[in-house]
């Protein structure tokens, strides 16, 4: 069953953009670091998953299912 986190959308620049902050337990159970790639799905609600890891990535970890993600419903 999916579960769903809150999280705060913290302002990144002057032009009113905004990033997501994911905690630290979490990019290391995933494998996630800066620079990665992840997916958004947009359909009603926004999706965020993580892409899927490659053959060059030594370190593939993978968690409880295959697709991990987060859902934040649009208001």
């Amino acid at each position: 069953m999916p579960q769903i986190y809150e999280r705060s959308l913290i302002r990144s620049g002057d032009e009113g953009s905004c990033v997501i902050s994911l905690p630290l337990a979490w990019l290391r159970y995933y494998g996630l670091g800066p620079g990665d790639k992840v997916d958004m799905i947009v359909n009603g609600d926004i999706i965020i998953r993580r892409k899927a890891k490659t053959e060059n990535n030594v370190s593939e970890q993978k968690g409880p299912n295959e697709e991990s993600s987060i859902n934040k419903s649009q208001g």
